[in-house]
């Protein structure tokens, strides 16, 4: 069943994505003004047709360019299409987008079968960008760029600030937590982004992969998603009261907890998103590279290090 557009507020309705939004599709946000925007196209191929057939789109922006959220765009390649600026030069290329998420070239002709058989992508340039620090206007509607980094370098949010409504993308308050898995990925960029956006206290937050959340459960909501980090990073540092090599570390899938899906390809983000807290808690002193791997420093007492 297709789902039906949802009304958030004004202007700005939700498009559920297939099996509730959850990765590897997404939600997609429509603007309903002068003109009928579509933010995001991984909501579902099904969607997305019927979208366009009975409601009809003008334009279309992306986020950011992982798959999950521009799978779509092919489907509306006779519009305008756009992209944030730092996300241009490999934006709807699978192959480019490969080359830029993944470091080790024998995953990325795994990651590129997974992203079509799982999303139905199929490669669409982008025909143009927008500034990562400015506004979009449909209509009457206006919405603040909020480049939000550390996710991937393209990564934004967008906010209406006459209703509050924050379309926060793979900020995305799943229980799962923030995603930081790719070489371009920065976790103090993310940690920064998250506290950002809590700020400007939204009074509703539309994700990516979850229902909208409104009022103070949103705060409350941003707070512990940003929170998921350093309860990953404890978790670590009770492992590694014993030491452990990377690959050890990897096989306790501490943050996925198993390797549901293209194995070889979420063990890697697993291991990328690890080596960021093992990298920082070497820096501050708190844990040890040995012979035997990974182990608490005993001169440290094996704190966590302060969250930057």
């Amino acid at each position: 069943m297709v789902a039906r557009p949802l009304l958030v507020e004004g202007t700005l309705w939700l498009v559920p994505g297939e099996n509730h939004g959850r990765f590897p599709h997404s939600n997609s946000i429509l603007i309903r003004d002068e003109e009928t925007v579509l933010i995001d196209t991984g909501c579902g191929l099904d969607t997305l047709r019927a979208l366009r057939r009975e409601l009809g789109v003008d334009r279309v922006i992306n986020t950011h360019t992982h798959p999950d959220h521009s799978a779509g765009n092919a489907l509306f390649g006779d519009l305008p299409i756009l992209v944030p600026e730092p996300g241009l030069p490999t934006a709807g290329d699978l192959v480019a987008l490969s080359e830029r998420f993944f470091d080790r070239p024998a995953l990325r002709p795994v990651w590129r079968e997974f992203i079509r058989d799982s999303m139905g992508f199929v490669d669409q340039a982008p025909c143009g960008t927008f500034p990562v620090d400015g506004k979009l206007t449909v209509g009457r509607t206006r919405l603040q760029v909020i480049h939000a980094p550390g996710h991937t370098v393209d990564h934004c949010c967008l906010l209406q600030p006459e209703t509050g409504v924050l379309i926060s993308a793979d900020i995305d308050l799943t229980r799962f937590g923030p995603w930081y898995g790719h070489p371009e990925s920065n976790l103090d960029q993310l940690r920064d982004a998250m506290e950002r956006v809590r700020r400007l206290a939204p009074h509703v937050v539309v994700s990516a992969h979850r229902p909208p959340v409104r009022g103070e459960e949103a705060l409350r909501q941003l707070e512990r998603f940003a929170h998921i980090v350093d309860e990953r990073e404890q978790r670590l540092l009770a492992l590694l009261e014993r030491p452990h090599t990377m690959e050890q570390i990897v096989d306790a899938a501490l943050i996925y907890g198993h390797f549901p899906y293209a194995p070889p390809v979420t063990r890697y983000w697993e291991e990328m998103m690890q080596r960021q807290h093992l990298d920082r808690l070497v820096q501050a002193g708190t844990l040890r590279l040995t012979a035997r791997g990974y182990c608490l420093d005993s001169s440290s007492g094996g704190q966590q290090v302060p969250a930057p």
